[in-house]
């Protein structure tokens, strides 16, 4: 079944974000008017030098990582095509 990147945001990420067990609260970038206060929050559109983010995790006002959603189909394809090398490179330690 083929997903949107906005599907795939809303139904697959957001729900994840907000579950009981990580309890993140996803909030728009328009929305934040200083990152240093934000704890546990995902921001939404977060604005990077090659363009917005379509998540940045804070914790106690530091940034902690990005996650940039794609097409669900998207990504297990684009994964397969590559080089053997990449492959081995992204499998777990």
């Amino acid at each position: 079944m083929a997903e949107s990147e906005e599907q795939t945001r809303k139904v697959r990420i957001d729900e994840k974000l907000r579950s009981p067990l990580l309890k993140w609260t996803i909030i728009p970038n328009d929305k934040v008017s200083d990152y240093t206060t934000l704890t546990a929050h995902a921001v939404e559109e977060f604005p990077t030098e090659t363009g917005p983010a379509d998540y940045a995790l804070f914790v106690e006002g530091m940034l902690l990582g990005i996650i940039e959603a794609k097409k669900f189909p998207l990504v297990l394809a684009m994964f397969l095509n590559k080089p053997k090398d990449t492959q081995e490179a992204c499998e777990p330690l």
